[in-house]
């Protein structure tokens, strides 16, 4: 199966990659950082270097995919993080449409159900209804707790003020 994944060779991303190549699918993995390309290529898939926000490069991207593993970064810039997300979702939906991919999975959130009050995770609730919204698309979106590889970003913090917020 042609498959094209979002999220790079990030905590979560990774094994994801590895375990669609080790089934023997065809991997495009989608990353914005060019420093990665290599690896991504080492493993064995193709590198998709550019923007997750977009639709164009996504579109190229997602072309010829029977499926699309979507995930949004956990940071698209401290300024407008929920409207970053949103519209990183809306250039997806895009080029899901475009591409004319027939599959797609959506990593979410608990609580992206909610249009509002939910912090961050209210862009990766319009990114689900950007995906919803399409027709003929088969979406499914996994709605995640939290990842334990999440707490790694807490070490600065633990080791300097010796406490875990």
């Amino acid at each position: 199966m042609k498959i094209t994944t979002t999220g790079s060779l990030g905590n979560i991303a990774k094994p994801v990659v590895e375990q669609l190549l080790a089934a023997g699918h065809d991997l495009t993995v989608v990353t914005s950082q060019a420093d990665r390309q290599a690896a991504i290529e080492a493993l064995g898939a193709t590198a998709a270097v550019g923007s997750l926000s977009d639709a164009a490069f996504l579109t190229a991207a997602f072309t010829g995919a029977e499926a699309v593993f979507v995930m949004m970064p956990p940071s698209m810039g401290t300024a407008h993080l929920i409207q970053n997300i949103a519209a990183a979702g809306q250039a997806c939906a895009q080029a899901v449409k475009a591409a004319g991919v027939p599959r797609v999975v959506l990593l979410s959130s608990v609580g992206a159900d909610a249009a509002g009050g939910t912090g961050p995770i209210q862009g990766v609730h319009w990114v689900e209804q950007s995906l919803h919204q399409l027709s003929g698309v088969d979406v499914t979106a996994l709605r995640s707790g939290f990842f334990y590889t999440n707490f790694l970003r807490d070490i600065p913090l633990i080791k300097s003020r010796g406490v875990f917020g």
